[in-house]
């Protein structure tokens, strides 16, 4: 598997409506917000840029960490509680750009997000994808997994952040073999075409994405579990892009075999980045999605 680099500047269980065939025969446009930590006012913004541009968005994916909790936070009633409502704020911005919304749980967010039942928060039009898959729309899902591994650095792998929920790589490709989105329980609706967007908080191990490269030593963030999973010729067949945050400073684009690796950037300030991503459905249903066009962008 060959895996680099390019970075450029410049979300089953939602209800998927009645589409005429005109709608399914376009493109569809998803907008990619990433790393939010508090900013319901960015999110705004983001809403009002694509309108003074005529950008019109059919669905909103977000991979996580809309809080800056740590771990001796989630002890705190007071805080988790006002974190529920920030992020319950922050979707809700995001529905107001877009009636279409997808998210999973990052490492920084609380415990209710990666709750199997009635996650929160639980707000029309919005699906939570961690463990699951979720349908857009006839013929394209969203697989989600959130959470983080720890960050380490240098060639003794010496720790630079705590993961969370899992505390190793070892930890969580036990999870990931357990209750990922892959695995066929999940799977037994999805055509085996290229019909399905991986979204996880953080990307593949040894991605360009997933490195910070802007401290001495690079800091490393990516997991081994998703590396391993978009290494199998199966996913290599169903998965169109794997979409991932958590690394604020690796906007952009690597491969993994035959799969884009997408990091939009974080979107709170002083980045401010995100994502669109157009998708073509394949006049034969059988072949599935490709993507159109990919745009990296920053707000003022």
């Amino acid at each position: 598997v060959i895996i680099f680099s390019l970075v450029v500047k410049l979300s089953f269980c939602r209800l998927v409506l009645f589409l005429t065939m005109e709608d399914l025969a376009r493109d569809v446009t998803v907008l990619i917000l990433s790393d939010t930590h508090c900013n319901v006012a960015v999110i705004t913004a983001v809403g009002e840029f694509l309108r003074s541009r005529n950008v019109t968005v059919d669905h909103i994916l977000s991979p996580g960490d809309f809080e800056v909790l740590e771990s001796r936070d989630r002890s705190d009633e007071a805080k988790v509680l006002a974190a529920e409502r920030s992020v319950e704020a922050q979707v809700a911005a995001m529905v107001a750009i877009c009636p279409s919304v997808t998210v999973i749980p990052g490492n920084h967010d609380p415990d209710s997000m990666f709750a199997v039942q009635n996650p929160k928060p639980s707000l029309p039009g919005v699906a939570h994808a961690h463990a699951r898959v979720v349908a857009l729309r006839e013929g394209l899902y969203v697989a989600g997994f959130g959470g983080s591994v720890p960050a380490t650095s240098g060639p003794e792998g010496k720790l630079v952040w705590e993961g969370y929920p899992f505390s190793s790589q070892r930890e969580c490709q036990g999870v990931w073999e357990a209750s990922g989105p892959l695995r066929d329980s999940c799977l037994s609706s999805v055509p085996a075409s290229k019909s399905l967007l991986l979204m996880t908080h953080t990307g593949p191990l040894s991605c360009g994405t997933t490195f910070d490269q802007t401290v001495n030593p690079i800091v490393s963030g990516g997991a081994e579990a998703i590396l391993k999973a978009l290494q199998c010729p199966e996913v290599q067949q169903r998965v169109i892009v794997n979409i991932h945050g958590h690394l604020h400073t690796s906007q952009g684009c690597c491969w993994v075999g035959g799969v884009r690796v997408v990091n939009p950037g974080s979107l709170s300030p002083p980045w401010k980045q995100f994502a669109l991503l157009r998708l073509h459905p394949d006049s034969s249903p059988q072949k599935g999605w490709t993507v159109s066009s990919l745009e990296f962008i920053q707000l003022p």
